[in-house]
Parts: structure tokens; sequence; C-alpha cells
């Protein structure tokens, strides 16, 4: 390894044409307080569009529901009002669901429920999809009126027989039986269908998990005439800006690296999880197909009698829903950090920027993609491989453990930008460690070249 690789994201649409416009984004900065999370809600609307386009391709009915929880932006949620319906995992997501306008056919709610979550949603009569016969017990006591649910089949009811893989979400065959069984007893609890989450890139698997669940559904149609709903969650990825063809560099690069003895160019000699397992982890690698890709190519393989998925769907007037999260949002916004000083150590060039790792970050995972250096005032062309070092006193405290080569050197008040943040990243796991604040939330209007602050509702 010759010297550090850079994994430039690809920029395009709305995101570009913000940080082109360099004036405006420093005003942001020197007017609020950074780090900076800049929702564009305008690529939201695109991403939704593509899903919506396979659907009509292949000729299959189809919702999308958005995965709150992806993204803690009421306008990028909003977006969804009259072309979609919103995924809510708690009280919080719930209620800022109604506040934005969306009517109770377009909200359903997953994940682990507190009894005080349940009745909320009974009050607000969004579709609950119950994960187990015990969260569908305590429904009933809170139920008043009509109640609309979905049963979540875990892995081992969905699975190919050569997957042991297993997930803590969804009932088991034991359990489905005990839901139906409490169902039969509650006709007031309608049951519109079946769904499921596979946390998978594996095409072959997704087919599999849908064959096997479609079967359920219509084996359950007799006695439960209105389950009518395939729900087969979210898990279509990002690229993040970057090719599977880059990822695979990366990877393979790394590799060669930590077999050779040679430089990782990484903190410390920071392997990825080579040393331990010889396996990457602790980085998020964009795969070969993401978003509406993947969906296409999942709903369009066929069997060995050359039936497509999507015409099987059809002939069994079943209505598809998807949970998108990380597909609906990673390119609708990006965080935005002020550097506050550069200087050399151990021969390094470390750079401190004024955000930490979790504000970037998802789950501790880093993306490939390097962050992009906005300049105050430019500076000579002059490639300069940099630590980058975040605001806490923390050792683990690194944007990454990769180095990053920027083409100029960085200097005190520039700008870093992490592209492709708008899901997970700056949302689900972003701390406030030590007292700092949690980025700034702003939203970017193209039309009229400003930054909005955005308020929670």
């Amino acid at each position: 390894m010759s010297g550090s690789m850079t994994y430039r994201p690809l920029v395009l649409s709305e995101m570009k044409r913000a940080l082109d416009d360099k004036n405006s984004l420093f005003d942001a900065v020197d007017t609020y307080p950074t780090p900076l999370s800049v929702g564009l809600p305008s690529m939201v609307h695109e991403n939704r569009d593509n899903f919506m386009d396979v659907a009509r391709e292949l000729n299959v009915r189809m919702r999308l529901f958005g995965a709150h929880k992806a993204t803690y932006s009421p306008s990028l949620v909003a977006t969804l009002l009259g072309h979609g319906g919103v995924d809510v995992a708690s009280s919080w997501e719930l209620r800022n669901a109604v506040a934005c306008g969306f009517e109770p056919s377009d909200i359903i709610a997953t994940g682990p429920k507190t009894t005080s979550f349940l009745r909320d949603l009974v009050q607000e009569r969004a579709t609950i999809i119950v994960d187990s016969p015990e969260e569908l017990d305590r429904l009933t006591a809170v139920c008043i009126g009509e109640v609309s649910v979905l049963l979540r089949l875990t892995r081992t009811m969905i699975n190919d027989q050569t997957i042991t893989k297993r997930s803590r979400f969804g009932m088991d065959q034991a359990g489905f039986t005990d839901a139906l069984t409490i169902l039969n007893r509650h006709p007031q609890i309608t049951l519109r269908g079946i769904a499921f989450h596979l946390d998978s890139q594996s095409i072959t698997e997704r087919v599999t998990a849908i064959q096997k669940a479609m079967d359920c559904l219509i084996d359950l149609q007799s006695q439960f005439p209105s389950a009518t709903v395939l729900d087969i969650g979210g898990g279509y990825g990002a690229n993040y800006g970057l090719s599977y063809e880059q990822a695979q560099l990366f990877e393979n690069t790394l590799k060669r690296a930590h077999k050779t003895g040679g430089s990782m160019h990484t903190w410390q000699g920071f392997s990825y999880g080579l040393d331990a397992r010889a396996q990457l982890q602790g980085v998020e690698l964009p795969a070969e197909l993401s978003g509406a890709d993947r969906l296409r190519a999942v709903l369009a393989s066929t069997d060995s009698d050359g039936h497509m998925l999507a015409e099987m769907v059809n002939e069994n007037l079943i209505e598809l829903w998807i949970e998108p999260g990380a597909s609906l949002f990673h390119d609708a916004g990006f965080v935005v950090a002020e550097i506050i000083e550069v200087r050399q150590l151990d021969d390094h060039q470390v750079v401190l920027v004024d955000a930490h790792r979790n504000q970037i970050c998802f789950e501790n995972n880093e993306v490939l993609s390097d962050p992009l250096l906005i300049q105050r005032t430019p500076q000579e062309i002059k490639k300069t491989e940099c630590v980058l070092l975040g605001h806490l006193c923390a050792e683990s405290d690194l944007l990454s453990y990769r180095h990053i080569v920027f083409d100029t050197m960085p200097m005190a008040g520039d700008l870093l930008v992490w592209t492709h943040t708008g899901a997970y990243r700056s949302h689900f796991s972003t701390s406030t460690a030590i007292g700092h604040t949690s980025p700034t939330k702003l939203v970017y209007r193209h039309k009229t070249t400003i930054y909005e602050p955005e308020y929670e509702s």
C-alpha cells in the first residue's frame, strides 16, 4: 500500500447544490453552533419515487412506510405525506407522525412496545405489527374499539433450511400459533397480514423469506379473510455515494496490507477486525445492489419454473408493504463540522474537529466515504494525509480510524462535510457526551438558498 486510498463520495442533485453554495454554508456555520445536521427533503422524494417505480414496472400493489427511527428530522418524514406512510417505533415518533399530518391508515408501528405505547397506538388507530403473543395479550387489555394488526414472523419461520441465523424479533411457530388463538378470542382485532424483517444483503435469502411468508399468509386467509398484506420490512441498504467496486478495493487492499505487514494507513495500525477475526468489522461498505435496485432484483427473480416472484404476489392478490430506512433517507442529509486546529503529532498531521464519533457514525461503524474539505480561503494543491480527531476527552474519539487524504492542507476554520448522513448517522446514536450539544438540525431549501432551523414536534 503505497499511500492511503481516497474514497470521495459521489454527490448529486440537492446535496451538490448545497455544497456548491459555499457562502450560504459558511453563513450557516457562523450562525448556528456546529456540528450541523442538514436535511435535504427533496432527496427523499427521489428515493421514494424510485421504490414506487419498481412497483409500477412489475405491476405490484405496494405501499411504502418510511422508518422514522432512521431520522430525527420531521421535515424528512413529512415528505412522505400523501405519497407514503411512516413506520413508528416509539410514542415520540407516533406523536411526530400525527403532528406531521399522517392519517391513521398511513401509520404502522414496529419494534418493542410498552403498554403505554400500545395504548397510544390504539388511540391513534395505527396498524400494529405485533412481535409476540405476550404483546398481543397486552394489546387486548388496552384495546378500545377495532384495531388492525400484522403478525411478525421471526427468521426461523422464513429462513432457507441452510440458514441458521436467528433474530431477536418476531414469533416462532409456537408463538405464532398462540397469537392466532388469541385473535380468535378477540374479534375486535383484525388480522391484516404477515410481516418480517430480514437483516441480510442476500437476494436469495430475501426471495426465500417472501415465498415462505406468502405461503403462511395464504394458509391464513380461509380463517382470516382480511389477511391480504405481506410486509417484507426494510434492509435495502445504501451506497453512501460509493460504488461496490470501491468497497471491494478497500477490503482487498486492507487485507493485503494486513497479510504482508504493510502499512494500512490507519490509526496505530487499526485493522478493522482483521487481527481478531480475519473479517472486516466496524466499517459499513456499500453492497453490490442497494435501495430500489435491490427491491427490483428480489421481485424480478424467478423460480425453477420461470415464474417471477412479482407475478406470484399479484396472482395471490397480495399487497406488499415495505419499510425502507437507510435506503430512503441516507442521501437526504449531511453533517458539517468546523476544524478547531491542525498540528503535527508524532509525525502525523492531526486535525481536531468540533464533532465526535457518535455524531457521524452509527453503532460505532464508520462509512467508507471520505469527508469533504471546504476551505474558507483556497490553499495550494498539496495532498496531505491526516488523522481526524473528535472534540471529546477520550482516546477513542477518532472520526475515522482510516487516514484521510485531502487535496490541500486543512486549516483551522475550514469545514469538513460528511455526506449521506440522512439516515441513522447523526440521528439514531448521536450523543451529548460531556455536555457537547447534539448536532444543530437545519433544512436546506435550494429554491430560496437558505438554511432553516428545524424544530421537533
